[in-house]
């Protein structure tokens, strides 16, 4: 309030108006919100976001933000549209270029039906426009690519396994698929991990309509709704 004087009394001396006008102020906003909105922008000025894919990143000015925008991103499409496979292909990418830690806490899918489908995903990058080279996911967890006479298709899956060995530990499954969790498990797991590492992750939950209701009388939307504000 005394700008650039020592203290109030040389503040009223040189410039009375101007002080009057900072009493008034301080006592309309004492918290002054305005200065609290440029220092937060200043603070914010150099936070990186998390990229994405290109077209998503369009969407969300950059990527993910760590602590700017914080909140909850949400997927929604129809059913057996591809959403799963979307997020794990976010999950991959986080951890394949960014090298962060992801935590994707499955409630539908099995950890290795979710590992097979990273796979799936890098046999057909890796297969160069061959189709028969890359694999589905129920080809893979059948084994059949490990009868030699196709040695192209069985180097390619191997190759596949190979990059996958890269990056996956950073793609931490939690298999909910058969004892789900609530938000207040999820939000307990996480707190953890950060304490234990001291790495903030990417938290993915497929999906939330699903998660073990914290209230068992609650209605479907009473449940989500707690999910999502905690």
């Amino acid at each position: 309030m005394a700008r650039k004087s020592k203290d109030a009394n040389e503040a009223l001396v040189t410039n009375r108006e101007q002080f009057t006008k900072d009493i008034e102020r301080t006592i309309k906003d004492p918290d002054n919100r305005l200065q609290g909105l440029l220092d937060y922008i200043d603070r914010n000025e150099e936070v990186e976001a998390i990229p994405t894919f290109s077209n998503l990143d369009k969407v969300l000015d950059g990527g993910l933000y760590e602590g700017l925008y914080e909140g909850l991103y949400g997927i929604g499409a129809i059913s057996s549209l591809g959403k799963t496979t979307f997020a794990l292909q976010i999950a991959d990418y986080i951890a394949q270029y960014d090298k962060k830690p992801v935590l994707y806490f499955a409630l539908e899918m099995g950890t290795y039906e979710l590992m097979t489908k990273s796979i799936s995903q890098l046999t057909f990058e890796n297969a160069q426009g061959e189709p028969t080279l890359a694999q589905w996911t129920r080809s893979l967890l059948k084994g059949k690519w490990k009868q030699r006479y196709n040695k192209d298709q069985y180097d390619n899956v191997m190759q596949s396994f190979k990059e996958y060995g890269d990056f996956y530990s950073d793609v931490i499954i939690h298999d909910g698929s058969e004892a789900r969790p609530t938000i207040y498990d999820i939000s307990n797991t996480v707190n953890s991990y950060v304490a234990r590492t001291g790495n903030k992750p990417v938290v993915i939950i497929d999906y939330l309509q699903i998660l073990k209701p914290t209230n068992e009388r609650g209605t479907d939307k009473a449940n989500v709704t707690t999910s999502i504000k905690h």
